[in-house]
């Protein structure tokens, strides 16, 4: 019984050497991120709004623009990025469909 122990105690302490000698760095960066900094500064990860969003947010926002989707359901694109109905109405408000644009970059 006591072989067992003095096998555990070393065991544990090979394991707290292995731990304190050990280092682990995890780069939390998204994927698709620049890099800028400035000499004398540390670098910081820089996104595109595009890349924010994942492949399907970015064919919803695209869907919600376009002329074929706007036509199915009786809007349209207004001269200022509003989106009006067949009366008129505006459903969403000036500059809605130029920000999406922006968003994704077209």
């Amino acid at each position: 019984m006591q072989t067992i122990i003095a096998e555990r105690d070393k065991l544990k302490a090979q394991l707290n050497v292995l731990k304190a000698n050990t280092q682990v760095t995890v780069d939390r960066r998204p994927l698709g991120a620049t890099i800028a900094g400035a000499p004398g500064v540390q670098p910081v990860a820089v996104l595109t709004l595009a890349a924010q969003l994942t492949p399907s947010e970015h064919e919803a926002l695209r869907k919600a623009i376009s002329p074929e989707y706007l036509e199915e359901r009786s809007f349209r694109e207004g001269s200022h990025g509003e989106i009006v109905n067949y009366q008129g109405r505006t459903i969403f408000e000036v500059g809605f469909a130029r920000a999406i644009r922006k968003i994704l970059g077209d």
